[in-house]
């Protein structure tokens, strides 16, 4: 501001040349006015359009997967571009609905209240609630393994103290479709951790050149997923697809088996990070990680029992609209008809038994026109489709069990 300027006449706008925002401020006549009375009402309007320049926005009620170092599904760009021109405060609730999905968000912390929000200027971090753990006492599996996490990352200083092994690694193998993704994430609902998951395909798309540069550690997915799981503890990172190791050169392999084993031995004891690997074939991986020298742990997770086929059913079935006394009674005959059958076949299952009661339906109704005007999601279904279902659908592991079973000589059966 100029002092020495006493009165401005004449213009509708005018600029302040020593104001590196250049800002624009209106005349409210054309008449001659004194410079302090101009200087307030120029601050008055200034004032009314600051636009906050720091919010913090907590996702409420979402839980994010990082497939290969990236968050699915991300959100953070959309609420960014919803943000752009409201006016918040701490403490309110925002909801927006996204397909089927009801985003929930709630303003966490901001720099100056009520005021605009603008996406070029404003500083927008975005963070995620944590959820509440939710219990799974019913599942052995989840139960040993929530138990070997969680021993690990609340009794690390006495472990450590009576030199006991901390488990940061821990190795589950079982047939596709047995459910071992299901099961980490179950987990990582008990502990309240952030899933992280890599194929190993995603390390043997680099050259056997590259993994012992000195560069490397600036791409390589491992350690960039390490790193930022160590700032989002606890954290479970899932290592996919080991037994495609096999299949590598053995050089290449025991390249990557080292880094595995550098990346895992990297985890400080403090910090609350396991790393779970998944195999489908014990018998197909390396002797390393057949030992446990890298994975701690091994866990095995063998082909469902009828009665884990019935709580499994039992559990599908409370999508369809069936009452307790005819689920108990479907998922009976299911499991006792199912021998052989994973997880990933039994819903599959179910979900042919419900397309064919839909399909029963409209055969039932000649009338496109009364078809159409009683189209409903709703499913009446009974037995007779559960049985197409079962005859329709076989079980995917059948060919992979009978290749796993010892082979005998045809002398020592009495040949």
């Amino acid at each position: 501001w100029n002092s020495s300027i006493d009165y401005i006449i004449g213009s509708d706008t005018f600029y302040d040349p020593k104001d590196k925002w250049n800002l624009q401020c209106r005349l409210i006549s054309k008449d001659a006015f004194e410079f302090d009375e101009l200087k307030y009402t120029c601050e008055q309007d200034a004032e009314s359009e600051i636009k906050v320049n720091a919010v913090i926005v907590e996702l409420n009620h979402y839980r994010p997967v990082y497939v290969n170092g990236r968050q699915v599904p991300d959100y953070r760009a959309m609420i960014q571009r919803r943000l752009h021109g409201l006016t918040l405060c701490e403490g309110k609730v925002i909801q927006w609905k996204m397909g089927n999905r009801i985003i929930r968000c709630t303003i966490k912390k901001i720099l100056n209240e009520m005021c605009k929000i603008d996406k070029h200027t404003t500083d927008i971090e975005i963070c995620i609630e944590r959820p509440p753990k939710r219990e799974y006492t019913n599942d052995i599996y989840v139960t040993s393994l929530v138990d070997i996490i969680s021993h690990s990352f609340m009794n690390s200083t006495a472990y450590k103290t009576l030199d006991i092994p901390i488990v940061k690694s821990v190795l589950i193998h079982g047939v596709s479709g047995v459910g071992k993704t299901t099961l980490i994430r179950h987990v990582a609902e008990s502990l309240s951790c952030i899933l992280y998951e890599l194929s190993i395909y995603d390390l043997l798309q680099f050259k056997e050149e590259e993994y012992s540069s000195p560069e490397f550690v600036n791409y390589n997915p491992l350690c960039l997923m390490m790193n930022k799981a160590a700032h989002t503890t606890p954290s479970i990172i899932i290592l996919r697809d080991l037994n495609a190791l096999g299949s590598a050169g053995k050089d290449k392999a025991s390249k990557l088996i080292h880094i595995i084993s550098t990346e895992i031995n990297r985890i400080d004891d403090h910090k609350q990070i396991c790393v779970i690997g998944l195999a489908h074939q014990l018998s197909s991986l390396p002797d390393a990680f057949k030992r446990t020298d890298i994975f701690r742990q091994h866990m095995a997770l063998p082909i469902p029992t009828m009665t884990q086929r019935k709580s499994l059913l039992k559990e599908m079935m409370k999508v369809l609209d069936l009452d307790e006394q005819t689920v108990e009674e479907y998922s009976t005959q299911t499991s006792l008809r199912t021998s052989g059958y994973v997880a990933r076949d039994l819903k599959s299952l179910i979900r042919q038994a419900m397309l064919k009661s839909k399909r029963r339906k409209a055969a039932k109704e000649e009338d496109i026109v009364n078809r159409l005007e009683q189209l409903s999601i709703s499913t009446d279904i009974q037995w007779e489709d559960f049985e197409y279902a079962i005859q329709v659908h076989r079980p995917s592991q059948q060919l992979e069990q009978e290749d796993t079973m010892p082979k005998r000589d045809w002398s020592e059966l009495g040949g």
